[in-house]
């Protein structure tokens, strides 16, 4: 199914003029979120009522964008992920966040914290568990969203030896 969304993705982006319609049984948010932004992809529900899936293809079909009910409930339970402000992570959890998000690998970490990459690891693995996140895309997106290097980053005393933006 990931590769069926990659090759919408693709012809969305060859085929300007053209509208697709995605009438799926998936509710994979993995799958469907990269597909949520594109213009002239809807995605429908087959589990929706009749009535419901009539008129989100009739709106579809006309140029529309539509999400249907059980899609947009699906990707807005990926929005609606866990704060880091509610989560109990430990200092140096949050502190393998922060070098996460600011583009740092697992291996770098480790040499940087003196610490075996699989304890970082474990880190990152326990991060993601008390987040209720499954993939590394939904812990940036918390990371992001919660402003996590406004409020952390006076806790580490770390400054990249390569800029982390390009040409800095």
């Amino acid at each position: 199914m990931a590769t069926i969304a990659l090759r919408l993705a693709m012809l969305h982006e060859q085929c300007l003029s053209l509208n697709i319609v995605v009438y799926t049984a998936c509710c994979d948010v993995k799958i469907l979120a990269p597909l949520q932004y594109q213009e002239r992809i809807s995605l429908i529900a087959q589990q929706e009522q009749p009535e419901q899936i009539c008129r989100d293809l009739t709106e579809a079909l006309t140029g529309g964008h539509v999400h249907s009910p059980s899609i947009k409930l699906c990707l807005n339970n990926m929005n609606a992920l866990k704060p880091l402000d509610q989560c109990s992570l430990t200092r140096s959890e949050r502190n393998v966040l922060i070098h996460l998000y600011s583009g740092l690998s697992l291996t770098e970490i480790a040499k940087l914290l003196n610490r075996s990459i699989k304890t970082i690891s474990a880190h990152k693995c326990s991060i993601m568990r008390k987040l209720g996140v499954h993939c590394d895309a939904e812990l940036f997106r918390i990371a992001q969203r919660d402003a996590l290097l406004a409020g952390g980053i006076a806790d580490v005393t770390y400054a990249p030896e390569r800029p982390l933006v390009a040409g800095l």
